[in-house]
């Protein structure tokens, strides 16, 4: 009696293009106050690391290894959350410079001395009304993964690196584009060509070998 679950993500979710991504950490830039500074920096290490906000708000500067540009996330919401993360260039200048000042926090609060930062979903939701498009900040993650999968990245290391238990949950996570499926199947299709065509001129040399001593026997 158990129902067959519906086909698809049944979650919301937004991928957000590289124009949409552009347009946003542009406003950003151009609009340089404190919350969009923060908004800025969580943003980018979200979409280039694959963290969860609140795991990005939360990271304290002694758990940086910037020697090794190792960043070990040691607050999240299940124990395989607790991971360590290869830093990416830019993701690796955007910490350099957090980890200057005396809180030991990377996003430190202004209005709570010796706390971090908890939200910024009002100031995304301004950008977003200026920029009018629609987008939670989680789906800076959900673009993160979508992205790691067009890049070749399977889905096991895509597990861990994002911090599931389940690897059910990380293809939830998954929408591969439009764009991605198509240059999938030109690939498939380029494939099939060449297998065809080896195992037609594999046909002709068989037939010619066994030609060609009829013909020394004719001579």
């Amino acid at each position: 009696n158990v129902k067959k679950p519906p086909e698809g993500n049944t979650e919301r979710m937004h991928i957000l293009t590289v124009h949409e991504e552009r347009r946003y950490f542009q406003f950003l830039e151009q609009h340089s106050v404190t919350e969009n500074r923060n908004l800025y920096d969580l943003g980018r290490l979200m979409i280039n690391q694959g963290l969860r906000p609140d795991e990005a708000m939360a990271l304290e500067k002694s758990a940086v290894d910037l020697d090794h540009r190792i960043l070990w996330v040691t607050k999240s919401k299940t124990k395989k959350g607790l991971r360590g993360l290869k830093l990416t260039a830019e993701s690796w200048q955007i910490v350099a410079r957090r980890m200057r000042g005396d809180s030991k926090w990377l996003f430190p609060s202004s209005r709570r001395p010796g706390q971090h930062i908890t939200k910024l979903n009002c100031p995304h939701d301004r950008v977003l009304a200026k920029l009018r498009i629609k987008f939670v900040l989680y789906d800076f993650r959900h673009t993160f993964a979508t992205r790691m999968v067009e890049a070749g990245i399977d889905l096991a290391t895509l597990k861990d690196v994002m911090g599931h238990t389940d690897i059910r949950t990380t293809m939830r996570y998954v929408d591969v584009t439009r764009e991605h499926q198509d240059r999938a199947m030109e690939k498939f299709e380029t494939e099939r060509l060449r297998i065809d065509k080896e195992f037609e001129e594999d046909q002709r040399r068989q037939a010619s070998a066994a030609t060609a001593p009829r013909l020394e026997r004719l001579n």
